[in-house]
């Protein structure tokens, strides 16, 4: 996020800059918008904070509401909580309230931050085959008896999770990142001072396709947005 606070306000002229509050604001966002998958410790109800992964986006905006003006940052709750929501699918991104062209582009910032800084990891499949599965199924969305999870998707092993891992990327980069957030991650590339590092990762191998081999499945080691992208315009 800071990263494309960055890169977008090098790009901008100094009557277009998002100004140092909205720019803190949208810092704070990022560190807490996951905080939802926090458990409090009266909690007896549930074992793991990923059980609370379909409605994490409004327990951490209730949690934020809370806590901010507790540290004197008052200001930060209306803006924080209503751009939370661009992490999310509890509420579709062109249906979130927000109170000025600012606030939106910094809820675009703040969503396409989320999604670009997992995606580019390079060990993004596999984390979602040993540990995302994991979590999908305490919360409900995976496994024989879940109930699906956003968009209805269910997934019901992790071997078919990874299968469908490069179908989500690049839903991910066609419908949000290009489509929802109008294409901001471009600041990282004014953030680097000319190369977007984020799209300009290499897969050093195949991607995994459906129905593939369990072998050329365990050997997946990364999946980079380049090649996300590449077979998505293919």
């Amino acid at each position: 996020m800071a990263r494309l606070l960055d890169g977008y306000e090098r790009s901008r002229a100094p009557e277009d800059a998002l100004g140092v509050d909205l720019a803190m604001t949208g810092i704070a966002a990022a560190l807490f918008h996951d905080s939802g998958y926090i458990r409090r410790t009266r909690d007896t109800r549930h074992k793991n904070g990923a059980e609370y992964t379909r409605i994490h986006v409004s327990r951490g905006i209730r949690f934020v509401a809370g806590y901010l003006p507790s540290v004197g940052l008052d200001y930060m709750v209306g803006p924080c909580t209503r751009i939370m929501h661009f992490t999310g699918y509890e509420v579709d991104p062109r249906d979130v309230t927000v109170a000025s062209d600012q606030e939106h582009l910094l809820g675009k910032l703040l969503g396409t931050a989320d999604l670009i800084a997992q995606m580019a990891d390079v060990e993004y499949a596999q984390k979602c085959r040993d540990f995302l599965y994991e979590e999908f199924a305490a919360g409900g969305m995976a496994g024989e008896n879940s109930e699906g999870g956003y968009k209805g998707a269910v997934y019901r092993s992790p071997e078919q999770l990874l299968d469908q891992t490069p179908g989500f990327m690049r839903t991910a980069i066609a419908v949000r990142l290009d489509g929802h957030f109008n294409s901001v991650h471009r600041y990282a590339a004014d953030h680097f001072g000319g190369r977007h590092l984020y799209m300009d990762g290499r897969y050093p191998g195949k991607l995994p396709q459906p129905g593939g081999d369990a072998v050329t499945r365990r050997r997946v080691t990364s999946i980079s947005l380049t090649i996300a992208r590449s077979q998505s315009e293919s």
